[in-house]
């Protein structure tokens, strides 16, 4: 069997993982650095907690968020536990991601604090 995608992404880090995988501009604080041990930590800490919802490989995992560390967690979290990623841009009018949310059918959306009323009444309305 070939190995996954998330399999070879971790086989090709480097072996200091203390090391800086991202520098993330961060007007408020400064810039906020993730080693590679950060970014392992929080992907299986996401990948965990999407088990422990119930999710299982195969399930849709959608996600309206600004791009971030954390974004990028998720995804690397949707690979790691065979989960289908559906990312949608911030900038998607309501129409736009009422027709992605009843089309994909996720199991589970993430967003922004900003997006959240109107993706309650979409996936209340959906199901």
């Amino acid at each position: 069997m070939s190995p996954s995608l998330y399999t070879l992404i971790e086989a090709s880090l480097p072996r200091d993982r203390t090391r800086t995988a991202i520098e993330a501009p961060d007007r408020s604080r400064g810039p906020r650095i993730w080693s590679f041990d950060d970014l392992l930590a929080t992907v299986s800490r996401y990948a965990a907690l999407f088990v422990r919802l119930g999710l299982a490989r195969g399930d849709r995992i959608a996600l309206q968020v600004e791009k971030s560390p954390e974004a990028l967690a998720v995804y690397l979290a949707c690979l790691r536990g065979g989960f289908v990623f559906l990312p949608m841009n911030m900038a998607y009018r309501t129409d736009e991601v009422d027709y992605l949310v009843g089309n994909a059918e996720p199991s589970l959306v993430i967003c922004d604090p900003s997006v959240e009323a109107a993706l309650r009444e979409i996936c209340a309305r959906r199901g």
